[in-house]
């Protein structure tokens, strides 16, 4: 068993540059994961629940949705749905995350974003949403 990991995540939607945070447990078997979503661009990316998750043994991705935190284009509502879309792909595509046991979590906006995610994507194996 290794050190969890953290760091920056970078990946192209439609030649847009999208960044976001990973979260590597320190496992060398396939570990479940779950992508966060964030609200209305604002400081709420709930670390805390990533830092515990990762301790479980559980890895993530915090997506940063475009126009904010680093990641191109500009902050779309229209748009966020297809963005977690495609992070929620890039998740399970990672070396680490058993593809079959993938969830959401999204916070304000992100909650929104996560119940269309989940909607949308039958692969989707839980969802959370906080003050959505």
């Amino acid at each position: 068993m290794s050190q969890p990991r953290s760091g920056a995540a970078v990946y192209r939607d439609r030649a847009v540059k999208m960044v976001g945070v990973l979260n590597r447990p320190g496992t060398r078997r396939k570990s479940p994961a779950v992508l966060f979503l964030h609200g209305f661009p604002g400081a709420e990316q709930n670390v805390d629940v990533q830092r515990r998750l990762l301790a479980l043994g559980v890895g993530s991705f915090c997506l940063h949705f475009q126009g904010a935190w680093g990641s191109g284009g500009y902050y779309s509502f229209g748009d966020l749905a297809r963005q977690a879309r495609v992070a929620f792909r890039f998740l399970k595509r990672q070396d680490f995350v058993d593809a079959r046991r993938v969830g959401v979590f999204g916070f304000s906006m992100g909650g929104w974003t996560a119940l269309r995610l989940a909607a949308a994507e039958p692969s989707v194996r839980a969802a959370v949403a906080v003050a959505a």
